[in-house]
């Protein structure tokens, strides 16, 4: 599990700035979107306010509207405050995907891992998704693994056009960014 300190290799070693990873409490660096998360039975607000309970409304507004859930919100019938139901049976598959991963962003992580963060998702919406990603983790790091190429992706690295980058260029990239450097050791 990500944020795990008992992460161990099972061949080689990883470092995270020439440290052990299992030294490192990941989960204060790494926010991850797994293929299954959870939405709970509360309201859309508190499903968000997981990540950050100081977050205003006006916060969670900006973050819904970036992933093309506001005008949805806006049209539940009491806004920030509807129960998603139980396991978010309430909303749509990609509704659902979106706002848990609204929950990571509002995390506000230098490292996002995103499992398939784009399935369920028209064009439109995707590329509206991609874009607040790129933009929103401008600063950071971001992993996105995907079967749908991501057409927007960010010049760091990954998939551009259904193309992959080498690993010795994504883990180049990696050692140079700014404030951490991934080192792995076979």
């Amino acid at each position: 599990m990500i944020g795990s300190t008992s992460l161990s290799a099972a061949k080689g070693k990883y470092h995270l700035n020439g440290q052990p990873v299992r030294n490192w409490a990941l989960g204060d660096v790494i926010g991850f979107l797994p293929q299954q998360w959870d939405l709970f039975d509360m309201s859309l607000a508190d499903n968000l306010r997981l990540a950050d309970p100081q977050a205003s409304d006006g916060m969670l507004w900006e973050m819904l509207d970036s992933l093309a859930l506001g005008t949805w919100a806006r049209d539940l019938p009491h806004g920030l405050d509807t129960p998603m139901g139980e396991y978010g049976a309430a909303v749509s598959g990609g509704q659902a995907r979106r706002i848990a991963l609204a929950r990571v962003m509002l995390a506000r992580r230098p490292i996002l891992i995103l499992d398939e963060p784009l399935a369920g998702l028209d064009e439109a919406t995707r590329s509206t998704v991609v874009q607040c990603l790129v933009t929103y983790q401008s600063e950071g790091l971001l992993i996105i693994a995907s079967h749908v190429p991501v057409k927007a992706a960010d010049a760091r690295g990954g998939q551009e056009g259904g193309r992959r980058e080498s690993v010795e260029k994504v883990q180049q990239l990696i050692l140079d960014k700014d404030g951490m450097a991934l080192s792995l050791v076979p």
